[in-house]
């Protein structure tokens, strides 16, 4: 079993020896190490970028890279005496000078580091000046700081490192060749984490070491990741600890109940979601479980990017987070999240099937209605015919024209069929049409049909009867029934009523 000291600062006693142990930097690093290689190095370096990116860790090396005599290539060995007096927690080589700008920038202090600058090395090819928080340099302090960056000694190098480079001279700033820093990616915090707890001793799991990261404050960088686990490292050095075990010790909503929460969302379970957010509520506050969830909302960004419609929903929980974020008061959560399982049309395909389901269910009673309605109208009219209306007085007949004299009949033409057939093959493909799904056969009385060719039945009909034997239940059922008689159809628009009627109406 791993023991812990509880009082130990992991920043400190884990930071990294090597280019390949710092977090995140890969192309910062990259260069480096070339000028290193190549004996290219500038005499004074300018290394920029927020808090806790890892700036005086990379000055250090490179002072170690310049001292060491067994280096590797760009690596320092990191076990000679000069690596380890460089590299130590506190760094005690005395051919490597810190200054802290911020509370040590004056005229005077640069003065000083100016005198030791001109002092040959004590057991070392170089010198190598640190200048950590370079925009602290005040007035007279930078402009005495210039002349050494403008003419040092040939011996020397600096090496400065600021969080806010405008606030720089920018005579001392232009002196430097500049390299920024940007804030790790989750990945290699999470990798930084690892690298430490197994230097410690500790069972860390992937999901342990996401947990911390989760539990972090982004701007604090790599030294904010290493705070968070000195709060759990007791727990880790008494054996393994799930992420679950973590994130309650860091009052955390846990992976697992965040995924169930977005799963209720998903599928609409509205009270099995109220039910997820209270019990994430029981464990973390209202803002840890808002910025978890905010988190793996943009984690299912990336993974939907490619699909529009569970984009369009994750950038619709997006949106609703956000506004619960600012919104500043009770329940705000609560109200996006039940916002969010409620269907979107435009998102939720699922909710779109149903809906349109239900529209052709209710399409299909009311068109067998309709056909109820006119077989009724139909019998009725046979049944009781109204008396025709009284005869209008006699009109003198008009002369009686002489009948032109009978022209005979053209012989029908081989291989075109007669309207008889047509008629003929109307009421059989009608047929097949009802013995398939009686509602289509409803809807193909309104259209009228006609023979082009042996092997193509045209339906005719006005544009909105057509887009709905268009839509894909009706479509489906006139293509079987068309293949059922031979032959193939073909949609026509008619503006007015159609050619032919339905024989079998």
């Amino acid at each position: 079993m791993a023991t812990c000291d509880v009082s130990q600062n992991l920043a400190l006693t884990h930071r990294p020896r090597a280019f390949g142990d710092v977090a995140g930097q890969r192309p910062a690093v990259a260069v480096l190490r070339a000028m290193i290689t190549t004996g290219t190095l500038p005499q004074q370096l300018l290394l920029t970028g927020p808090s806790g990116t890892g700036k005086t860790t990379l000055a250090r090396i490179v002072a170690a890279a310049l001292l060491c005599d067994q280096r590797r290539e760009a690596e320092p060995c990191g076990r000679c005496g000069r690596c380890s007096l460089i590299l130590a927690a506190r760094p005690a080589h005395p051919d490597v000078i810190e200054l802290d700008a911020a509370s040590n920038g004056g005229k005077d202090e640069v003065r000083q580091i100016a005198s030791r600058a001109r002092l040959t090395t004590h057991d070392s090819p170089r010198k190598v000046i640190i200048v950590d928080e370079a925009h602290g340099l005040s007035g007279p302090g930078g402009q005495a700081f210039l002349k050494l960056l403008e003419e040092p000694p040939a011996h020397v190098t600096f090496i400065l490192a600021t969080t806010d480079p405008d606030k720089m001279l920018a005579t001392n700033r232009g002196r430097c060749t500049e390299l920024a820093l940007s804030r790790p990616a989750p990945e290699d915090l999470r990798g930084n984490l690892e690298r430490v707890a197994r230097a410690e001793g500790w069972r860390l799991t992937g999901e342990a070491a996401d947990a911390v990261v989760a539990a972090t404050r982004p701007e604090l960088g790599v030294r904010g990741t290493l705070m968070t686990l000195e709060k759990v490292a007791p727990l880790l050095a008494a054996g393994p600890v799930t992420s679950e075990e973590i994130c309650r010790a860091l009052g955390m909503t846990t992976p697992r109940s965040v995924r169930a929460i977005l799963a209720a969302v998903d599928k609409g379970d509205r009270p099995a979601l109220l039910a997820e957010l209270d019990q994430a509520r029981a464990t973390a506050g209202e803002a840890a479980v808002l910025r978890e969830l905010g988190q793996e909302v943009r984690r299912r960004l990336r993974r939907h990017a490619g699909d529009e419609l569970a984009l369009r929903a994750e950038l619709h929980l997006a949106d609703l987070l956000a506004r619960a974020a600012t919104a500043g008061h009770a329940g705000a959560l609560d109200v996006a999240l039940l916002r969010a399982a409620l269907p979107r049309l435009d998102s939720d395909p699922e909710a779109l099937a149903r809906l349109t389901a239900r529209a052709e269910a209710a399409a299909h009673t009311l068109a067998a209605a309709l056909a109820e309605a006119d077989q009724a109208t139909d019998s009725n009219t046979h049944r009781g015919r109204p008396a025709a209306p009284p005869a209008e007085p006699d009109q003198p007949a008009e002369p009686e024209q002489p009948a032109e004299p009978e022209q005979p009949a053209e012989p029908e033409q081989p291989g075109q069929p007669g309207q008889q057939e047509e008629d003929a093959l109307a009421r059989q493909f009608r047929a097949a049409v009802r013995a398939h799904d009686p509602a289509t056969g409803d809807l193909l009385r309104g259209a009228g049909l006609r023979r082009d060719g042996r092997e193509v039945l045209a339906v005719v009909a006005a544009a909105p009867l057509l887009d709905a034997l268009r839509r894909p239940p009706h479509a489906r059922m006139l293509a079987q029934a068309a293949a059922s008689c031979g032959v193939r159809l073909t949609p026509q628009e008619a503006p007015g009523p159609p050619p032919v009627a339905d024989a079998d109406a």
